[in-house]
């Protein structure tokens, strides 16, 4: 398992992190990773939803032509074959 060290945490977090250990029976470093496995979780779906709004946003103006026939004619041409 890999390892990460934080530097330069303000000393309002780094208190509030280890309240929260204190509380939960852990410690500071358990109350990050919790934190960080919660918001990364999350990301995912978030990505998903963000890349496919520009998606439909990137889909060129559909405009049909006035002639063009109507959804119901389309069928019943279908069914005539």
């Amino acid at each position: 398992m890999g390892k990460l060290v934080i530097n330069n945490i303000p000393d309002d977090l780094l208190g509030e992190l280890e309240q929260r250990a204190l509380a939960e029976g852990g410690t500071a470093g358990d109350q990050a990773l919790k934190v960080l496995k919660r918001d990364f979780r999350d990301a995912p779906r978030a990505c998903r939803r963000s890349h496919l709004v520009d998606k439909i946003l990137a889909v060129p103006d559909m405009t049909l032509p006035e002639n063009f026939p109507s959804s119901e004619d389309l069928i019943r041409e279908d069914r005539q074959r």
